[in-house]
């Protein structure tokens, strides 16, 4: 930290004690937004040191878990649409069907296109 220190003195025109302060500050107010698993490494990075290789696997694990969660969404979302698809064909392969409408219950899909001729059913939904 020593090397931060003496660069943010230089750099700002503060004393070496003001950089010091100021780096344990924003230290502190980092690791108080953070899971602990992060603590060491926030002092690691200030020290001039590197991410451990430990923290940058549990980067790359976590990237790959949301991918792997991703790609599950969107086979479930496909699987969803495709049995939405089949049941709707196989609703209206049959020309019978209940609908609600505000005149009631239809059964019959040829009585809800003589209602629809004669401009007592406007839509089909």
């Amino acid at each position: 930290m020593e090397a931060l220190i003496k660069e943010i003195s230089t750099k700002t025109g503060i004393t070496e004690d003001q950089a010091k302060n100021s780096i344990i500050l924003v230290a502190d107010k980092l690791k108080a937004g953070m899971p602990h698993i992060f603590h060491a490494q926030i002092d690691k990075l200030l020290n001039g040191e590197s991410l451990s290789e430990g923290i940058k696997n549990k980067f790359k694990d976590l990237g790959e878990d949301a991918e792997d969660v991703l790609k599950n969404i969107g086979q479930k979302a496909e699987e969803f649409a495709g049995d939405i698809k089949k049941k709707l064909g196989d609703m209206f392969s049959d020309k019978k069907f209940i609908a609600t409408s505000a005149f009631g219950n239809v059964k019959d899909l040829e009585l809800m296109k003589t209602m629809a001729e004669e401009g007592k059913l406007k839509a089909v939904i």
